[in-house]
């Protein structure tokens, strides 16, 4: 560090390397050997949450495993793009393909390294270093002789206190979102399984003219040569995201292609559902969605009677008694599968309209409610991740 680079800093800032401030910790265990009931996987960790909601067990995992104590942080080396970070409240073993970081006391508060890692000037550097193409990593020597401008220990407290109070928030906000999902599922138990109502099979539907199936296009009717950059979105179930759409990357049809695949669209009212993986989640076609193209994976559900409302039907799909059969009834482990047969023998009950609009009430009410701590979950996460970078 050059002494012009020093003396353009803050009072107490200093420039130092990675390991001057933090340390891996290194602490190799088998997991039948590790003592402890928690294993933490890449796939526990939710991008930019430093909060850990799930685990699985050691007895789910084989190969040594690394040790971590309540308060280190775990960095998720590999795909550093996926920004996956957290600092957990418990002991427990990670994954080899993470880093379990320590700050050096005297140096770097602990309870300030996980913001000063969510940063976007950490973020770009761990990017730049990370080696490989399919699945780039982070080696530890490389990122130990990173150079970064560090904050001296009573800013570090004061940025600390300011962002731990923001994710503390964020936190009872999820809490929330999750106790409104809790309730969901428990109103779908009261109103589709323990309530007695006349039930008919949604193949029953189809037979008699009320309902029509409509599977994606299969193999060579749909290739990939076909993909655009910009045009109409051709919807897989990637593409579904908590009750929505996301189709920003893509793929994309032009307008000759969407003529010729019209089959396929979809229109409002549409009920359109993931058949591979995730089987049964839903989506409820809405204006903002016409004219989209399903994708193989999809299968769209078409009301053309009076006697269900898609939207009452919608409720249904999405419940927890019709997830669980859907779940029951799906052949295949590493990846369930539906189709339109199976779909054809699910039963669905069938109120009169009128009950059949409370329930699509009580079922908006709740979304509404939940839209509503959703976007402010994400404003909260906005403002957190302007207050990192500003602070820092």
């Amino acid at each position: 560090m050059s002494n012009d680079t020093s003396k353009s800093l803050p009072r107490g800032w200093r420039v130092l390397r990675f390991d001057r401030f933090a340390e891996s910790v290194t602490e190799r265990v088998d997991p039948a050997e590790a003592n402890t009931e928690r294993y933490v996987g890449l796939e526990h960790l939710d991008p930019e949450s430093l909060t850990i909601r799930r685990w699985g067990s050691p007895t789910d995992v084989i190969g040594q495993k690394l040790r971590f104590r309540a308060g280190d942080v775990i960095y998720g080396r590999r795909r550093a793009y996926q920004r996956k970070l957290a600092m957990p409240d418990f002991d427990g073993i990670c994954s080899a393909h993470a880093m379990v970081l320590r700050a050096r006391e005297g140096v770097m508060l602990q309870r300030f390294l996980p913001f000063f890692m969510q940063s976007e000037t950490f973020h770009q550097r761990a990017l730049q270093i990370s080696v490989g193409s399919l699945s780039p990593t982070i080696n530890w020597r490389t990122l130990a002789a990173q150079e970064f401008t560090i904050p001296p220990l009573d800013e570090q407290r004061r940025i600390a206190d300011i962002l731990w109070a923001a994710d503390a928030e964020k936190c009872a906000l999820q809490d929330a979102v999750g106790k409104l999902d809790q309730l969901a599922s428990a109103l779908g138990v009261e109103v589709f399984d323990k309530r007695p109502a006349r039930q008919i099979s949604l193949g029953d539907l189809a037979k008699r003219g009320l309902l029509k199936f409509q599977t994606g296009p299969f193999g060579t009717v749909l290739k990939a040569s076909s993909y655009v950059e910009e045009g109409v979105p051709v919807v897989n179930p990637v593409n579904m995201i908590n009750g929505k759409i996301v189709t920003t990357d893509g793929p994309f049809l032009d307008d000759d292609e969407c003529k010729r695949l019209e089959r396929y669209r979809v229109t409002t009212s549409d009920i359109i559902l993931g058949r591979k993986g995730d089987v049964g989640r839903a989506i409820y076609i809405t204006p903002e969605y016409d004219g989209y193209i399903i994708g193989s994976d999809i299968i769209r559900i078409r009301l053309t009677g009076g006697l269900l409302e898609s939207r009452y039907l919608y409720c249904f799909l999405r419940s927890f008694p019709a997830r669980f059969w859907l779940a029951r009834n799906s052949p295949g482990t590493t990846m369930p599968g539906i189709n339109e047969r199976i779909l054809s023998r699910l039963k669905t009950p069938i109120p009169s309209l009128p009950e059949q609009g409370q329930v699509i009430q009580a079922f908006d009410a709740l979304d509404e409610a939940s839209d509503r701590l959703q976007a402010k979950v994400q404003s909260n996460a906005n403002l957190m991740h302007s207050l990192v970078n500003r602070l820092l």
